[in-house]
């Protein structure tokens, strides 16, 4: 059963986080953006994921389920942290995005969650009827998915670099240069791939 919640789903990878759950959790997220917007598979979603084992594969699994729905895809075409994705479907005016990664949890997890339009998590409502579709059709028939190749080719995958208006409006509200000359040192960590820039 995927425990689906404002903060998305997380497990252990290939225990409770699987091809088959992301898939599953895919499908209803494009349903529930369709219901609650029409217009929501032209405005598209936004898909990122950390640098964890496999999160590029499951990304771009989201993508050719979301595609096989008539759900344009805008994939990032290396990982990328949550923020630079939530600044993306802001930026891109989105239906929303769906983000493969797991914060802080060790290693061996793996997570997916949904961005809302607005930049924000799922409300507990939304996050309540995608894994309610998700569970049901975890005992159904196989989810579609199209191929890549031709997803692309139909214009509903495009492989984004958000990187770049990233770092450009961080250097619009940052003053890089009293920060140099501080003399202060600065230090980040990669945070298992979530603060990869």
């Amino acid at each position: 059963m995927i425990a689906f919640g404002p903060s998305g789903w997380r497990g252990i990878i290939a225990e409770d986080f699987t091809f088959t759950g992301v898939r599953a959790v895919s499908q209803a997220i494009g349903e529930h953006i369709r219901v609650e917007d029409p217009r929501a598979g032209e405005r598209g979603l936004v898909v990122g994921y950390d640098s964890r084992f496999l999160s590029e594969a499951f990304a771009a699994q989201v993508a050719r389920v979301l595609a096989a729905q008539g759900v344009k895809t805008l994939l990032c075409e290396r990982d990328a942290p949550t923020p630079v994705v939530v600044f993306e479907v802001l930026r891109r005016r989105a239906a929303g995005g769906v983000i493969i990664a797991a914060g802080g949890e060790p290693p061996e997890y793996n997570g997916m969650r949904f961005v809302a339009d607005w930049g924000g998590p799922a409300l507990p409502r939304a996050a309540r009827e995608v894994q309610e579709r998700a569970n049901a059709l975890l005992g159904g028939p196989r989810v579609e998915e199209l191929p890549s190749s031709e997803a692309e080719a139909r214009g509903l995958i495009e492989r984004i670099n958000p990187r770049d208006a990233y770092l450009e409006r961080l250097r619009s509200l940052v003053n890089l240069e009293m920060i140099r000359e501080s003399g202060h040192a600065a230090g980040r960590s990669r945070l298992r791939g979530e603060g990869s820039p």
